[in-house]
């Protein structure tokens, strides 16, 4: 039987492999999105709008870039992430862009925020085969509610490629969403 003296020193011991089998690698890149530019604001008659995060399905509730190998299989890119979760990536985008196109106060949406809320679901954000780039945000706005979705093509599989087209399929959906909310009743 070991001693009492054995058995606290072999814990210790083991203590630091443990901690080496536990230690994480950060990822080799972290890519961003970009928010439209600003531009000359454009009226609307909503004084202020609080932005929801966008509801996600946990395969794209994660700051992993996702690639959808097929209609049944997700897969992740290694060593290549988002700056933040999918979704929060968006509701910064989205926040973002409108504070730059509209004549409006635009702030995230928290518990108790006044303002007319634009709520959304993300359903795609995800790199298909052929290097095709598919986003797909369902948007709900003072009691209407539009999809909005849009397919680029990489010039390559290089990872810098493909966030590009991400960023064009970004930019084409908050221009349409800018637009609607301008014309919003």
């Amino acid at each position: 039987m070991p001693s009492r003296r054995q058995m606290i020193v072999w814990p210790l011991l083991l203590l630091p492999a443990s901690c080496a089998l536990l230690k994480t690698t950060p990822p080799d890149r972290i890519f961003a999105l970009t928010p439209l530019t600003p531009a000359p604001l454009q009226p609307t008659k909503y004084p202020q709008i609080t932005v929801s995060e966008p509801t996600a399905l946990q395969v794209l509730d994660t700051e992993r870039i996702a690639n959808r190998a097929n209609d049944l299989e997700f897969q992740y890119y290694s060593g290549a992430i988002w700056e933040d979760r999918a979704p929060a990536v968006l509701q910064y985008l989205l926040i973002a862009s409108l504070r730059n196109r509209l004549q409006t106060q635009v702030s995230a949406d928290q518990l108790g925020s006044t303002g007319t809320s634009l709520t959304s679901d993300l359903q795609d954000f995800q790199i298909e085969p052929g290097n095709q780039i598919h986003v797909t945000l369902i948007v709900s706005f003072n009691g209407q509610t539009r999809n909005f979705e849009d397919r680029q093509t990489a010039a390559s599989d290089r990872m810098v490629d493909l966030v590009t087209a991400f960023n064009q399929a970004c930019h084409a959906i908050l221009k349409d969403i800018v637009e609607w909310l301008k014309q919003s009743p």
